[in-house]
């Protein structure tokens, strides 16, 4: 495992990222029907339980337009091949960067094992505030937004590069 050189901890964090979004979409599926909402902070943050068939924030959902989905999996698919080349090439001093990169497959894991068993994503973390809605999203979507943020961090901090 030369190419990993002390990196190894850093996959568990995208384990930890699979195992808790897969449990929360468990406990969600188990909990509730389908369109069940559940306020936790009224008027602020509920747990509303949909399927998503299209990409991050329900874009592209289409209903059962395969070749939307397909694309989708593929997409994802495709990001994880380059989150693992990355990985692999950048060195282990690069923590921003190893971290925003696990934080990002293992989001991308997530909500692909959904997609290949199901097709179609669980999402249920719901925010509001008076009249504005955020699109309800998962675990697996804020692993994902806060890897790319680490990652774009790190291009602003520019101090890190591939081994």
């Amino acid at each position: 495992m030369k190419r990993l050189d002390g990196k190894e901890w850093f996959l568990g964090i995208a384990g930890i990222v699979v195992v808790l979004d897969q449990v929360s979409k468990i406990l969600v599926k188990s909990g509730l029907h389908l369109f069940e909402q559940v306020q936790i902070i009224p008027g602020f943050f509920s747990i509303f339980y949909i399927r998503n068939t299209g990409a991050v924030w329900g874009l592209f959902a289409m209903g059962s337009e395969s070749w939307v989905q397909k694309g989708i999996t593929v997409l994802a698919m495709a990001a994880l091949v380059l989150v693992t080349i990355f990985f692999l090439r950048i060195s282990s001093a690069c923590r921003l960067e190893l971290t925003g990169l696990c934080l990002v497959g293992g989001g991308a894991v997530g909500n692909l094992l959904d997609r290949l068993i199901s097709g179609s994503v669980v999402d249920f973390l719901h925010f509001t505030f008076g009249s504005w809605s955020w699109p309800t999203f998962n675990l697996a979507d804020s692993a994902i937004s806060i890897g790319v943020c680490l990652l774009a961090l790190s291009i602003f901090r520019g101090k890190c590069a591939s081994a």
